[in-house]
């Protein structure tokens, strides 16, 4: 069986890493080790040594350092970021040295299913005990036939499933086109029942294209603190217009952030996530880093 061995930096931490990102619906924790319980590689070992990472099981080692959110350093997202919003990523670099960006690329379809059962429901508490429930189940798109989705919850999120995943499956071969993330972006809000959050999400944390990010509650949180916009995107304009041309960008979080951030708006946004939990919503502004330019201090 492969071993691969990964070397982080030195503040890196997987447990915070895999927190906030849609990979963690793929794994599942014993002890000090994670366990791949869908997609490639499934039944892989994944455990953190000191700064580094060891994977025990069939992942290619590019994927590896993908999973583990160690195939960009902090510092490098900085270094893609452009001059106007460095001052905001050097400082959550600063509040959270430990935190990388962990995507799923090669098991995009698990990372979409995670996705769409994430919709209006606790992401650790509900989605999580799903897929650790389905995905050891299932190989792929196909096998959501044969399961009996009702055993493992009633909820809205999981009844609707089959009909989003039977619409999903036309784009596969946009995917592996390479077409460019505006057209695949229009292709998924032309599903019922696909918005701009759910859109964005999977091509963040499905195909790794780190200038989109889903305006989620915590993000909207930080872009109203930050001045970056007030409106979330809304899919009719999406599907009318890039994001160059709307007319509604001067006011766009989304539009404003791709400017802002760059490449390291997908970095950013995982860590909002972790940011206003720990920071904004218990108004620890006296503590926050960001306080120096934050609108509500």
């Amino acid at each position: 069986m492969k071993r691969i061995i990964i070397e982080t930096w030195e503040e890196y931490s997987l447990d915070s890493t895999l927190y906030p990102s849609y990979v963690l619906s793929l794994l599942t924790r014993e002890n000090s080790k994670y366990i791949k319980i869908g997609g490639i590689g499934k039944g892989a070992i994944i455990k953190q040594i000191n700064h580094y990472v060891e994977i025990v099981g069939d992942i290619e080692e590019e994927y590896a350092y993908e999973l583990t959110g160690a195939l960009d350093t902090p510092w490098d997202f900085l270094r893609k970021t452009p001059r106007s919003g460095k001052y905001i990523v050097e400082t959550f670099i600063e509040m959270y040295p430990d935190v990388g960006l962990s995507t799923g690329s090669k098991d995009y379809h698990f990372i979409f299913i995670s996705i769409i059962l994430s919709r209006r429901t606790n992401y650790h508490a509900n989605v999580l005990r799903w897929t650790r429930n389905l995905f050891p189940i299932m190989q792929s798109l196909d096998d959501l036939e044969l399961i009996n989705i009702e055993d493992i919850s009633g909820s809205y999120q999981l009844k609707q499933l089959r009909s989003l995943i039977k619409n999903f499956k036309h784009i596969d071969a946009l995917i592996k086109l390479n077409k460019n993330p505006e057209k695949l972006r229009r292709e998924l809000l032309s599903i019922k029942g696909i918005g701009p959050k759910t859109a964005d999400a999977f091509l963040l944390h499905g195909l790794r294209i780190t200038e989109y990010a889903p305006i989620d509650v915590h993000f909207k949180s930080l872009a109203k603190r930050l001045d970056i916009g007030t409106l979330e995107p809304r899919k009719n304009y999406c599907l009318r217009y890039n994001c160059l041309q709307c007319p509604l960008r001067s006011e766009c979080i989304l539009s404003n952030a791709k400017k802002l951030l760059g490449s390291a708006l997908g970095y950013i946004q995982t860590i909002a996530y972790i940011h206003d939990k720990k920071y904004c919503r218990l108004c620890r502004c006296n503590s926050c880093s960001l306080r120096s330019i934050c609108l509500t201090t």
